[in-house]
């Protein structure tokens, strides 16, 4: 049995999917929306099927691109690692180029198949974010700016494949905002390279509005208001409050000084608080039974992801050794 944690210990990490949950709390939050909301245009899509059958369909899909994203960084990047970064899967020989592959390809054909589990226009959003994800690990990532706000865009494109049709937009900004900052203060405080500089911020918060505008002109167009009558006011308080909580958060992580250590356990944080506003609004909105069920994602994820990462620390290097 550990013989056998220990050799899928390093696709563990290669995928990085302890910290996969933020995303799979967006999808089923863009899920559960949908089928609570009456005013969204496609709930009838949706509330046709059994709402597990949906949520494995999501699950699919985030877990997949979540895999291909992370994966296809490290087999792009094998070089670099061997140089900077020796204990990645690859770099370290834990894992064969070959296999690095056949993950990446698995995690793609499994985000795949949970699209068509919902619709055929699901599948077609799930191309453009795939293609988001091949643009950011061939060319993006290595300009710092560009990084930051395709990270962040990444994240808010992906909750739109449950539901191209997506009516309310606010969360889907939180999320591209959060993701944009949870990744400019990671790239910092591992010391990524090239740096974040001054211009670099100017630009990424020039895209950063930019996008802002496109995405909140597509609520607007949509719903004929940038906030619609029927979404209430609450879950944008309860959200409020959780980013200022975020922000000290980070903030007193950060004033320890820049470590990899603490890019990790901000970007372990972000993943979490993604799944907690998840909850909130869904809470906001009066649907008690969906805002619990996702709180739930967040709590069970957090504690889910700390325990693998250590199980996998400790396969790959036991604690005789490490001592």
């Amino acid at each position: 049995m550990l013989r056998s944690l220990a050799r899928l210990a390093p696709a563990l990490r290669l995928t990085r999917v302890t910290s996969a949950f933020g995303a799979v709390a967006n999808v089923w939050f863009v899920i559960l929306w949908t089928r609570a909301t009456p005013e969204e245009a496609a709930r009838s899509a949706l509330v046709t099927g059994s709402v597990w059958y949906d949520l494995f369909g999501g699950f699919l899909i985030a877990t997949g691109l979540y895999g291909f994203a992370a994966a296809g960084n490290d087999v792009l990047d094998v070089r670099r690692d061997r140089a900077l970064r020796p204990d990645r899967p690859i770099a370290s020989g834990a894992l064969s180029a070959e296999a690095a592959v056949a993950v990446t390809t698995c995690s793609l054909v499994a985000a795949g198949l949970g699209a068509t589990m919902l619709s055929l226009w699901s599948v077609r959003a799930l191309l453009v974010v795939a293609l988001a994800i091949l643009f950011y690990n061939f060319a993006g990532r290595h300009f710092p700016s560009v990084r930051v706000v395709l990270l962040g865009l990444i994240y808010a494109m992906h909750m739109f494949i449950p539901n191209p049709q997506l009516a309310f937009v606010w969360p889907v900004w939180i999320v591209m905002t959060h993701g944009l900052a949870v990744s400019a203060v990671t790239h910092t405080l591992a010391g990524g390279r090239p740096p974040l500089t001054r211009r670099s911020m100017i630009a990424a918060t020039v895209g950063w509005l930019f996008w802002s505008g496109a995405l909140l002109g597509v609520g607007l167009w949509r719903t004929g208001s940038i906030w619609p009558d029927w979404a209430g006011n609450t879950g944008a308080i309860l959200v409020g409050a959780l980013a200022l909580v975020f922000a000290a958060l980070v903030y007193r992580i950060a004033r320890k000084g820049p470590s990899r250590h603490a890019a990790d356990r901000v970007m372990r944080f972000g993943a979490f608080w993604l799944a907690l506003y998840g909850g909130a609004w869904l809470l906001g909105q009066g649907h008690t039974n969906e805002g619990i069920a996702i709180t739930l994602v967040a709590v069970v994820g957090f504690a889910g992801a700390v325990g693998l990462h250590e199980l996998a620390a400790r396969l790959e290097r036991p604690i005789d050794y490490r001592m």
